[in-house]
C-alpha cells in the first residue's frame, strides 16, 4: 500500500473500540486499503479522526464484559499498556474504572 499525501498511514488495534461494538468507521480494520481510502476522506474535509462523530456508548454488564475479555487478550499477547484515544465517550473510561 502507498500513500500520497500529508502526514502518514499507521496500524493500530483499537482493541477497546472493538470491545465496546462500536464499528470501525471505514469498516474492517484488517483492510488496510478500507482504511487508507478513509484516512483521505477526513484529511480531504480538513478535519481529524477524532472530529468523526460515533454512536453513544451504553454502559452495561456487556460492556464491562466485553473491556474484561479484550484486556484478557491483550495481557495474554504481551500487551502492557493500552491507550485508545479514538474513543469519544466517557462511558468507556467509567467501565475501565469500574473493573
Amino acid at each position: 500500500m502507498t500513500w500520497e499525501g500529508p502526514g502518514f498511514v499507521d496500524a493500530h488495534a483499537h482493541l477497546l473500540r472493538a470491545a465496546t461494538g462500536v464499528p470501525a468507521p471505514f469498516g474492517d480494520p484488517g483492510d488496510r486499503e478500507a482504511v487508507a481510502a478513509w484516512h483521505h476522506r477526513v484529511s480531504e474535509r480538513w478535519s481529524t479522526p477524532m472530529d468523526e462523530e460515533d454512536p453513544p456508548v451504553v454502559v452495561d454488564d456487556r460492556l464491562r464484559g466485553s473491556l474484561e475479555r479484550v484486556l484478557d487478550r491483550a495481557r495474554a499477547a504481551g500487551l502492557v499498556e493500552i491507550t485508545e484515544a479514538g474513543l469519544h465517550d466517557w462511558g468507556v473510561l467509567e467501565a475501565l474504572l469500574a473493573l
